[in-house]
């Protein structure tokens, strides 16, 4: 891409930010702004999307181990760390399921049933699966508790917490995992072309961790519940789903809904970007 395609990407990206209305995860940039990513991954890692996998990413060398489990319907690679990459995240309480843990469980059918929800709308699976090369599955302590994560400077990789017990709304659970931190991925993609806040020691109260967090951290979780709120909401109006199912859509978008309305405000963040708080307004607005 050259500088004059990245000039017209940046202003085809603050014009949707503005005016974005039915479709939040931006269906028509998501390709070229990973196409921008994958370049910038390729300067600092000699890694391209045929050859890449998260442990590589971790260790910036095409030559470091990559352990496919499987591969999904989608092109993502269900992948397991290499040990000594998969340590320093349980020194952080998060484990992994195993190989054999996958393989020998219904788990792969589990992320397939999720993948199969968003593929009911097409302009966002298809966002999702231009965003997701590989998923890692973690295995939760509790199955309550989601300790889904993607982290900015491994850009293509997500990793989804299962649960060891399955139910009816699991399937949809993982769903809305998959599509919180691909979103969390595009957002990172978007805020290396276009700026959408400034970097200060503020704290704003967040209504989601019930904690104060600065204006970034803010900004990627209205952005990634407001993508899951439409999300739920095309669910539910193509219909197909149980009672339960369309009960556990019902009460994450009053929660979502309520969640937002306590931050009605944040476009007046001075921590902002003057396309940041355009964003921001926008993505209020059309909860309501």
């Amino acid at each position: 891409m050259a500088l004059t395609d990245d000039a017209v990407l940046i202003d085809r990206t603050k014009s949707a930010l503005e005016n974005f209305s039915d479709c939040p995860w931006l269906p028509d940039l998501t390709s070229d702004l990973a196409e921008v990513g994958r370049r910038v991954l390729y300067q600092k890692t000699g890694l391209a999307l045929s050859n890449y996998g998260t442990s590589r990413v971790i260790a910036r060398s095409v030559h470091a181990p990559r352990n496919v489990v499987a591969y999904l319907s989608t092109s993502w690679a269900i992948e397991v760390l290499d040990e000594s990459f998969a340590r320093y995240y349980k020194d952080a309480g998060i484990v992994f399921y195993t190989v054999d843990e996958i393989s020998c469980t219904n788990l792969l059918k589990c992320v397939e049933d999720a993948i199969h929800l968003i593929k009911r709308v097409p302009t966002l699976h298809a966002t999702v699966d231009t965003l997701v090369k590989s998923l890692h599955l973690i295995k939760p302590a509790d199955d309550d508790y989601d300790v889904s994560f993607s982290e900015p400077q491994i850009p293509f990789s997500i990793f989804v917490s299962v649960p060891q017990q399955q139910i009816s709304t699991t399937a949809l659970q993982i769903a809305e995992a998959v599509v919180h931190e691909a979103m969390h991925l595009q957002l990172t993609l978007i805020e290396q072309n276009v700026p959408l806040t400034i970097s200060t020691s503020e704290q704003y109260y967040s209504p989601w961790r019930k904690e104060y967090r600065d204006a970034q951290g803010i900004l990627h979780a209205l952005y990634v519940f407001r993508v899951i709120d439409r999300f739920l909401e095309q669910l539910a109006l193509i219909g197909r789903s149980t009672d339960d199912v369309m009960e556990y859509i019902h009460d994450r978008r009053y929660d979502i809904g309520k969640q937002i309305s306590e931050i009605q405000s944040f476009h007046q963040c001075p921590a902002l970007t003057r396309v940041g708080a355009c964003f921001v307004q926008r993505l209020i607005e059309i909860c309501w």
